[in-house]
C-alpha cells in the first residue's frame, strides 16, 4: 500500500473541486441576477461624540445626516445590427439608426407573448428581426442616439425588472 502525503492529496482534490471555475459559460444567470455583483454603499456613519461639558443640557445635540451615495450608472450595452421590421404595434412606421431594445427571441410567438405584456405596461413594442433570426423587442426608436439612451435610462429608473435595456445601432 502507497501513503500519499496530505498535502498532496489535498492540492489535488482542491483543483478538481475548482475546475468548474475555469470553464466559461458555466453559470446559470448573468451578472446582473448575481448577488456577488451588486455594489453597496459602505460609507461610515460618523459617529457621534458627546462633546464635554460642565452644564447638563435637556437638548440632545443633532447627529448630522448622511445622504447615501448613489450607484453608478451601469454601462449601455451597444450592439450593431442588420434588422428589418417584422411586427409594428404603433402607428409609426419609420426605420430607425437606433433602438431601445427590451427583449430578444429566438421563437416569434414568445416574441408576441413578451409584446402583449409590454403593451399591457404602457410600452409601444416593435418586434425586429436581425439576420441570425433573433426577434429583437423595441420599445423606443430614433436618428439619433442620445434620444434613445435617455429612454434607457427612463426605463431603467422607473422599471427596474428592465434594467438590462440595451442600444441597437442599425447597420
Amino acid at each position: 500500500m502507497r501513503i500519499v502525503p496530505v498535502a498532496l492529496l489535498f492540492t489535488a482534490i482542491m483543483m478538481a473541486s475548482c475546475a468548474s471555475l475555469t470553464r466559461k459559460g458555466s453559470s446559470s444567470f448573468s451578472d446582473s441576477q448575481s448577488p456577488y455583483a451588486k455594489s453597496t454603499s459602505t460609507s461610515p456613519k460618523p459617529k457621534s461624540n458627546p462633546t464635554p461639558s460642565s452644564k447638563t443640557s435637556s437638548t440632545p445635540t443633532p447627529t448630522p445626516k448622511v445622504t447615501p451615495t448613489a450607484e453608478p450608472a451601469k454601462a449601455v450595452v451597444v450592439r450593431e445590427e442588420k434588422v428589418k421590421v417584422v411586427e409594428n404595434t404603433t402607428t409609426d412606421q419609420a426605420i430607425y439608426n437606433y433602438y431601445c431594445i427590451i427583449g430578444s427571441f429566438r421563437i416569434l410567438d414568445n416574441a408576441r407573448n413578451f409584446t402583449q405584456q409590454l403593451k399591457s405596461e404602457g410600452f409601444q413594442p416593435v418586434i425586429l428581426e436581425n439576420e441570425n433570426g433573433l426577434y429583437r423587442i423595441s420599445v423606443s426608436g430614433s436618428n439619433q442616439e442620445d434620444a434613445v439612451r435617455a429612454k434607457i435610462a427612463d426605463i431603467r429608473g422607473q422599471y427596474p425588472q428592465y434594467a438590462d435595456v440595451w442600444l441597437l445601432k442599425k447597420q
